[in-house]
């Protein structure tokens, strides 16, 4: 009986204890759940990428798009091109916009310029803001790269026209007058004069086109008073000869048509006739003329009588075209 009394009673403190150790183990159990949860929940607030840290990533890994979003969106009269930007970052980024900064070195000097950027979807929501700013991100960069194709388009486009005119001023240039198979009666050889002529066409024709706006003035007196065609406006205009007795003009001219409407329509005026601009054809319809240009006091026959004599018809051409 006694040994029965001490196993019942060793049976009795095992069941407690094993009664005590499950009630420990089993709290134990619940706290460690609790932990995890906990634990689990901060892990997943670690990973929600707040306004900050997406600054700091686009800083570090997404600089190319913050290069075409601080082009496309900044003032047009910074002008600014992709491959000047030499370092660019996030100054500020919130659930409404971004403003970023970049900087332009060149030589030893740099400038530094701020690009504020208005999302187009406002973020309200502070459990998906993050999601809201990386799509608004997202469209911008899209918006920019359309945006920069289209300034590009319009760059190539604008190149293309402006070698196509370099081109044709060229031409114009490189016209010599020993292919011009029809003198007027008028003209006689340079002669002692030969050195001062040629420097008068060196100048009217100088590369920076010092001269243009006079030239070109010539040309149109010269088919207005001469030829009496006030149906063309001239686009471009060459010097090609000059003699003692006057000078020798190549022309591209653009037709145009005769307006007798009385609207408001942009119009060149001359005595009772009307030029409508508006009704020009395209740059297709341009056309070479060669109109020569009789100086008003006839044949000099020294420098500055030559100098007096063109200075004289570029003044009455300059008051021709105003009229």
């Amino acid at each position: 009986k006694i040994e029965n009394d001490d196993f019942y009673q060793r049976y009795n403190d095992l069941r407690k204890l094993h009664s005590s150790d499950s009630w420990v183990l089993g709290t134990s159990q619940h706290q460690e759940d609790d932990i995890s949860d906990n634990t689990h929940h901060s892990e997943k607030q670690q990973q929600k990428p707040s306004p900050s840290s997406l600054a700091s990533t686009y800083s570090q890994h997404h600089k190319d798009t913050l290069t075409r979003l601080a082009v496309a969106f900044s003032s047009p009269t910074q002008n600014v091109q992709l491959q000047q930007i030499n370092e660019i970052h996030v100054l500020d980024l919130d659930d409404h916009h971004i403003d970023i900064e970049a900087v332009i070195c060149e030589d030893e000097s740099c400038i530094t310029f701020r690009v504020p950027v208005e999302f187009p979807h406002p973020c309200h929501d502070d459990e998906t803001a993050d999601h809201c700013i990386v799509h608004n991100l997202e469209d911008l960069d899209e918006q920019a790269t359309k945006k920069l194709q289209t300034q590009q388009q319009q760059q190539s486009f604008t190149t293309t026209q402006e070698i196509e005119l370099l081109q044709s001023w060229q031409d114009l240039k490189s016209f010599q007058h020993d292919t011009i198979d029809n003198f007027p009666s008028w003209w006689v050889p340079s002669l002692t004069l030969e050195q001062d002529c040629q420097g008068v066409k060196e100048l009217f024709n100088n590369d920076h086109g010092d001269y243009d706006t006079e030239v070109q003035a010539l040309a149109t007196y010269a088919l207005h008073t001469i030829r009496g065609n006030y149906n063309v406006l001239v686009e471009q205009a060459a010097v090609v000869a000059v003699c003692p007795a006057g000078m020798y003009i190549r022309a591209k001219v653009l037709p145009t048509i005769k307006s007798t409407s009385q609207n408001n329509e942009t119009s060149l005026d001359r005595d009772d006739e009307r030029v409508d601009v508006s009704s020009m054809k395209d740059r297709d319809q341009l056309q070479t003329v060669e109109v020569p240009i009789p100086f008003q006091r006839g044949t000099v026959y020294d420098s500055p009588n030559l100098q007096e004599a063109i200075l004289d018809t570029i003044s009455s051409a300059m008051e021709h075209i105003k009229m």
